[in-house]
């Protein structure tokens, strides 16, 4: 028989206390009992809660199928328009959020602490932000946040891998041919060869560490029913459901991990207990081993002629016998992990390495005691279905308008069958006589047919605002569109603009805070702990020099013992990065200036323009520093100490010719003081001469001289 061979404990049977050693460790029968029947007793909380849970409801309504309806009595179609309101709402917040989150490139800030060196934070930067473009989180993220605002809640999960890939490499065929020089000292010259212009494709392997983070499918994550708060991380226990092929699992049997015993001394061992491949291959051999699945409307979401769907994870989808499910439980607590396949065989026991429970949950709405939230499927849909009846029963009474019904005398001389509209109809009516009728109209005419109620518009009108009110998404300001209700108005004002601008953002924006703080920031702090504990620091290097250049240096010590503290640069924080640009560049003119460089001359202190450099460089995004700034070559620091001594050389030039101009310009000023000196005593000497004169020379009378006085008349 090509099954599983199961283990000797019954699944169903009592567990045993004296199975559990510790919180850590189980029994192999204690284990597979523990994971089977707490995956039972998730499973029954959710069939039993699915209907209130409404996920199936919040899927068809967001799909929207019609529906056939008829008029009584015939074949004719009633109106069937579809209304997208859940749709539209989820994609009109969703791309707002995930802008929010990711509007920069890395989506977070390590804020450096005291004791901790400028390149150690650039470095744990720089590592988490090629580890998140790895495992995709954008992607990630954006799978997890539709969950939410859909069905009420995103699930993500966590982890590391080691392994090996092969990778290709492209080598030269040959090298270069050297030729030495016939003269003494001279460098030997390196003449190009056709085969080191060719080159050749070569598999190699490469050790690959990486973090690990995935959106999980809410229906197949089985949480512990007790849990009361929105958080799973707080649950007693999580079990994830999957659906694994022969490849997957020969994959699993060739994971391993590193142990540690208490005198220090690491052994390297199988993760899983899986027999060998030729065992796994059987398997899948008919008759073949049939996944297990609750079979529960929980986990059969098959398409219908009007709601699309792949087939259930637990079908085959392909004829390739090596690529049928087999189920796999993965059951966490904070002590210890548990692997079941098929619900009949434990491949897993062990210590829980991470020391939590290694997933991260947010909802949109949080319902009081307890861990799943309301969506929007469930929020608005009531909302869907009243837009959606109210316009089809409009539309209902404008066919009966344009198509109206006719009343006929009864014992009318009229044809008896029913009488439809149509173009160049005829209806023959007998008049007077014995028929009693004055004229035709007495005999048929049309029903007068009732009109559409204003109220209709305005109770589909007030439907469309109360949605709104509910989910913060707003017709202007997230859907891109005039609102056609009154309350438009209130935009019309700038005071009114900046009141709906801040309940928008503040809906939406609350929702991304919770993302940050549930999911994406815990995520960083796990990934650097992660870096820390199970990445080797050669491997570290090697990404760093990748992405920052192979000049850089950092201090591995102070990489490991520093403690990190991010911030995601998302909902309440989208401005920090536009304000630390601004107060870099107030903090550039500040150290420039002179007054401050001598203040910090005084202290003893300067400035380090290298790291100011690094700054502007990290605002900016760009990540080329280490090809702009680079260390001089010996021909580059040789040519600068000539140009130095030949700078000095101009410099005393320059200072013995600013001296001689100085003594020229001094001696061209004592000239000039002197020349003016001798001007003033030749005019009072004339002046002198002139007044002792005689009077007819002076064309005057002559002054007439006394003692102590002249008198002029």
């Amino acid at each position: 028989m090509a099954h599983i061979t199961p283990d000797s404990a019954n699944p169903q049977g009592k567990i045993d206390i004296e199975a559990f050693k510790s919180p850590s460790e189980v029994t192999k029968e204690g284990a597979l009992q523990l994971t089977v029947q707490d995956a039972q007793s998730a499973e029954a909380f959710l069939t039993t809660n699915y209907w209130s849970l409404r996920w199936r409801e919040a899927d068809a309504l967001y799909q929207s199928p019609p529906s056939i309806l008829m008029w009584d009595g015939t074949v004719t179609p009633r109106a069937n328009v579809n209304r997208f309101v859940v749709a539209e709402t989820v994609n009109a917040i969703h791309p707002q959020i995930m802008n929010g989150l990711f509007y920069e490139k890395p989506a977070f800030k390590l804020r450096p602490r005291p004791n901790q060196t400028e390149n150690t934070s650039r470095a744990i930067s720089a590592l988490l932000e090629i580890e998140l473009d790895q495992m995709d989180i954008r992607q990630e993220i954006d799978w997890l946040s539709h969950s939410a605002l859909l069905f009420g809640t995103g699930i993500g999960k966590w982890g590391f891998k080691s392994y090996t890939k092969k990778v290709p490499k492209y080598v030269a065929v040959g090298d270069n041919v050297t030729i030495p020089s016939s003269i003494k000292g001279e460098p030997a010259t390196k003449v190009p060869t056709a085969a080191a212009s060719t080159f050749a494709k070569v598999i190699e392997d490469e050790e690959v560490h990486v973090p690990t983070f995935e959106n999980k499918d809410i229906r197949f994550v089985l949480v512990d029913p007790g849990l009361r708060v929105p958080d799973i991380r707080k649950a007693k226990f999580v079990i994830d459901r999957m659906y694994l092929t022969y490849k997957d699992l020969i994959k699993l049997k060739d994971e391993q991990y590193v142990e540690t015993d208490e005198n220090g001394k690491q052994t390297l061992k199988n993760r899983y207990d899986l027999p060998s491949e030729a065992e796994i291959k059987k398997w899948f051999q008919p008759p073949k081993e049939e996944p297990k699945h609750p079979g529960s409307d929980l986990t059969l979401p098959q398409g219908t002629a009007y709601m699309t769907h792949a087939e259930p994870v637990f079908k085959a989808t392909t004829a390739d016998p090596l690529d049928e499910p087999l189920e796999v439980l993965e059951r966490w607590d904070n002590d210890k992990v548990i692997t079941v396949i098929n619900r009949v065989k434990v491949i897993r026991n062990e210590p829980n390495e991470f020391g939590v429970i290694p997933f991260l949950s947010v909802n949109w709405w949080n319902i009081p005691d307890a861990f799943w939230g309301l969506g929007l499927g469930r929020v608005i849909g009531a909302e869907q279905r009243v837009q959606q009846g109210l316009i089809n029963a409009c539309l209902d009474l404008a066919s009966l308008i344009v198509n109206p019904m006719f009343i006929r005398a009864r014992g009318a001389n009229i044809q008896e069958q029913q009488i439809r509209q149509r173009v160049g109809g005829i209806i023959a009516v007998d008049v007077g006589g014995n028929s009693g009728l004055k004229a035709a109209g007495d005999a048929i005419k049309i029903l007068e047919q009732p009109q559409i109620p204003n109220e209709i518009i305005q109770q589909i009108s007030l439907s469309e605002g109360r949605v709104e009110k509910t989910s913060g998404a707003n017709q202007q300001l997230t859907m891109g569109a005039n609102p056609t209700s009154s309350k438009g108005q209130m935009g019309r004002s700038g005071t009114g603009a900046a009141g709906i601008i801040q309940a928008t953002m503040n809906r939406i924006g609350g929702f991304a805070e919770m993302i940050v703080r549930q999911v994406y920031e815990p995520l960083l702090y796990q990934m650097h702990q992660l870096n820390k504990d199970k990445m080797p620091m050669a491997y570290v290097k090697k990404l760093l020099g990748e992405k920052l250049g192979k000049d850089f240096q950092f201090d591995p010590s102070d990489m490991l013992n520093a403690p990190a503290e991010f911030e995601v640069l998302a909902g309440s924080h989208l401005a920090a990065k536009a304000q630390m640009a601004q107060s870099l560049f107030m903090m550039i003119q500040i150290f420039d200036s002179p007054a401050m460089l001598d203040q910090l001359s005084v202290q003893g202190k300067k400035v380090n323009v290298e790291e100011m450099l690094h700054m502007l460089h990290d605002v900016s995004g760009y990540k080329n520093y280490y090809d702009i700034i680079q260390d001089m070559t010996p021909e580059d620091q040789a040519r600068k100490q000539a140009q130095s001594q030949g700078g000095l050389m101009q410099q005393k030039l320059q200072g013995q010719m600013a001296l001689n101009n100085q003594k020229a310009q001094q001696q061209s000023a004592l000239e000039d003081q002197a020349n003016e000196a001798r001007a003033v005593r030749d005019v009072f000497r004339i002046i002198a001469e002139k007044s002792s004169e005689p009077q007819a020379l002076l064309g005057a009378e002559a002054p007439t001289q006394g003692e102590g006085s002249i008198e002029v008349g």
